[in-house]
């Protein structure tokens, strides 16, 4: 197959640096494609109190954004948190990807919206009384048949909340609440482990009982596999199941020594309530070591 002219990380951040970020003046902002929009879970910051903060990416009809581990295209969006002194960021959480299509090229991705998120602490103590501002570089790409990558600034700003009492919940609590649900669960698979084999990723595990192996896949959550490359999935006598997916070339020397990433069930994993999307993280060894 034709492979299409890739965009990079490199590529994106070299674009990036010719046009430095606007500075964090509002909320909300547009560019060509999409809106974006500073959001917290809460109404004002209690100290020592964590909450939750996200940018949603809202794309215009026929446009979409990038999940963390895009394909062969793509730029994933990255978040810079810019906070008070003391306050602290956890991990961006993402929701499930989608596939999303990049002129004839599969991609993950996200069309419509998608609010990436993460758990901000605040310190135990926070001098004065004055309005706690957060803000956050976005970096993203928007594409439809042709690709708009982006950077600026969004900043929002709270009331302190008085400690003895609570934080009063935003009017977009029930968005963060949809955007949790959609994050995938871990799942417990016994026998999991993965074996680098030339340019062939193996994953073995052992299925549930009344789980079948049909339609499963495996999406890495660093860009190791072309979506357009078919993976093979096989049950042995055994028990177990392999799924195997060729790894990109230029990938090769990057394969983690431990992997995390997404085993797809298009009906659903029984133990996780029939969530399709069950995250799992293996050991990868080497074929011949």
């Amino acid at each position: 197959m034709k492979r299409p002219f890739l965009i990079t990380p490199v590529l994106v951040s070299t674009c990036l640096a010719t046009a430095p970020a606007e500075l964090p003046d509002g909320a909300e902002a547009k560019a060509v494609g999409i809106s974006l929009a500073l959001l917290t879970d809460v109404a004002e910051v209690v100290p020592g109190r964590p909450f939750l903060a996200g940018v949603r990416m809202t794309t215009e009809p026929g446009y979409h954004t990038y999940w963390k581990a895009p394909g062969i295209v793509g730029f994933p969006t990255a978040i810079e948190w810019l906070l008070p002194d003391g306050f602290t960021a956890g991990e961006l959480r993402w929701p499930a990807p989608e596939t999303v299509m990049m002129l004839e090229y599969k991609a993950r991705g996200y069309a419509d919206e998608a609010l990436l998120f993460a758990e901000i602490t605040p310190p135990e103590t926070i001098s004065g009384d004055q309005p706690v501002a957060l803000a956050a570089k976005v970096s993203w790409m928007a594409c439809e048949r042709g690709c708009h990558p982006g950077h600026l600034g969004l900043r929002v700003e709270l009331p302190l909340g008085d400690p003895s009492g609570g934080a009063g919940e935003s009017p977009s609590r029930g968005m963060f609440a949809a955007a949790a649900a959609a994050v995938p669960k871990d799942l417990e698979l016994d026998g999991l482990g993965a074996v680098l084999d030339g340019g062939v990723l193996r994953i073995t595990f052992e299925l549930p009982p009344e789980t079948a192996a049909a339609d499963l896949s495996f999406i890495p959550e660093v860009s190791l596999h072309d979506p357009n490359v078919p993976q093979q999935v096989a049950s042995g006598a055994n028990g177990k199941t392999v799924i195997s997916l060729p790894v990109m070339d230029h990938a090769l020397e990057s394969v983690p020594a431990v992997l995390s990433g997404l085993l797809h069930r298009p009906a659903g994993w029984p133990a996780l309530g029939g969530d399709r999307f069950g995250r799992v993280t293996m050991t990868v060894g080497r074929a011949g070591d």
